[in-house]
């Protein structure tokens, strides 16, 4: 039996680079979850921990499930009144997502202000123009 890979998976979200389909899935359905709450309020970098912390929980749990992590995911942002509010678990544990929702309190990945307040503008019909 021959049996060749034509092509690998490579997808791309805000500039950060998945070579695994599950993980673009999951991490593309937790950010429109949050952007559908809060905007865009993360910068690149929430992307690229998002996506390495879900990498690590799929190897790292003996049985991992992509649904669970996207209901639980889903679960915080829906409980999260602001974006740094967002406590991330799965199974009920944040075992190896810690990191992240650590990052996530202290601002790290939140962008600035202006545009967050640039965007709630735009999303009410108020802004510059054209």
């Amino acid at each position: 039996m021959e049996c060749n890979i034509i092509q690998e998976f490579k997808g791309e979200i805000g500039g950060v680079e998945f070579d695994d389909k599950n993980i673009y899935y999951a991490s593309q359905f937790i950010l429109e979850k949050i952007e559908d709450k809060f905007g865009e309020v993360y910068n690149r970098e929430f992307i690229k921990d998002l996506r390495d912390t879900i990498e690590t929980m799929e190897y790292k749990y003996d049985e991992f499930s992509f649904a669970i992590l996207e209901d639980d995911f889903y679960e915080a942002v829906k409980e999260a009144k602001s974006f740094n509010e967002i406590k991330f678990s799965y199974y009920g544990s944040d075992w190896k997502i810690d990191n992240l929702n650590e990052n996530i309190k202290n601002n790290k990945y939140e962008i600035s202000n202006e545009k967050v307040n640039s965007w709630d503008k735009r999303s009410q019909g108020i802004g510059i123009a054209d």
